[in-house]
């Protein structure tokens, strides 16, 4: 039996039901961590991909202080921007920050934090999604340590060097003697 007007008791519990159940599984799906996170800095939810990024369990994770997972040099800013969504000077941010995982490997992720402000426009609490960016950050690394490489050989090179550009146009060159 069904509710005749839209404000029937049954039909809003269905509706709830269709949002609860539609919440849970973006939550429980999400191919980013999302974790939902008390004032007091603490994680009060985790969903599957970011108890992974960690390698933990979600009660392992639930009732953690967000400065036990955050690398200890970068959790000052961490704690700085948490309290200014608390304080509601900001409504979100995206910072690429270091973690550590349980076994105690270091990654970096990208990490999106927000407010989520009730009807008294005070937050109960903050979500924070997260995504694991440690190959790309570590890639860019890398490349930029072969660069330096490349710069400083080239650079200090005791026989004259030449680079040209496949139309046989030269682009650089030094020489120990004649510089361009």
């Amino acid at each position: 039996m069904s509710s005749v007007d839209s404000w029937g008791s049954a039909s809003v519990k269905d509706e709830l039901s269709v949002y609860e159940a539609r919440f849970r599984a973006i939550f429980n799906d999400a191919a980013v961590g999302v974790g939902i996170i008390g004032l007091d800095r603490k994680l009060v939810d985790a969903n599957p991909a970011i108890c992974r990024m960690y390698g933990m369990t979600r009660e392992e994770m639930i009732g953690m202080n967000a400065g036990e997972v955050t690398f200890p040099e970068d959790n000052p800013d961490s704690a700085y921007l948490f309290d200014e969504l608390v304080k509601g000077k900001r409504d979100s941010y995206e910072v690429d920050r270091r973690y550590i995982r349980k076994n105690g490997e270091v990654f970096w992720a990208h990490v999106t934090m927000s407010s989520v402000r009730g009807s008294d426009k005070e937050p109960p609490f903050l979500v924070g999604m997260v995504i694991d960016v440690d190959k790309q950050k570590r890639d860019a690394l890398a490349l930029q340590e072969s660069e330096a490489r490349f710069r400083a050989m080239f650079d200090s090179a005791a026989i004259g060097i030449g680079m040209m550009d496949l139309n046989r146009r030269v682009i650089q060159m030094i020489n120990s003697r004649i510089s361009m």
